[in-house]
């Protein structure tokens, strides 16, 4: 997850002894979209919980990238789906 967001071109200090991280914010524009019109990729694992987070957060912002995500194949066993999932969003 923290590699996503740092993907999405957000500030992550993690602190794996506290098990935490800080994440700072960029009032709902992700940074990354701002200069690409291409795919943002997103790994994301085995972390279905992530998956569906970071797609909330996504369809909100909008702007003009198109975002991929990547799980490994054990999570479309679950109720997730298939193992590449695409969304494309663009503003009016």
């Amino acid at each position: 997850m923290l590699e996503a967001l740092e993907a999405l071109g957000l500030s992550v200090e993690a602190n794996k002894v506290a098990k935490g991280a800080v994440v700072v914010g960029c009032g709902g524009r992700f940074p990354v979209e701002k200069d690409t019109k291409e795919e943002v990729k997103l790994f994301l694992g085995n972390a279905g919980t992530a998956m569906r987070s970071l797609t909330v957060a996504v369809v909100p912002a909008g702007g003009n990238a198109t975002y991929v995500f990547f799980i490994l194949v054990e999570i479309s066993m679950r109720s997730m789906g298939s193992c590449e999932i695409f969304f494309s969003f663009s503003t009016c």
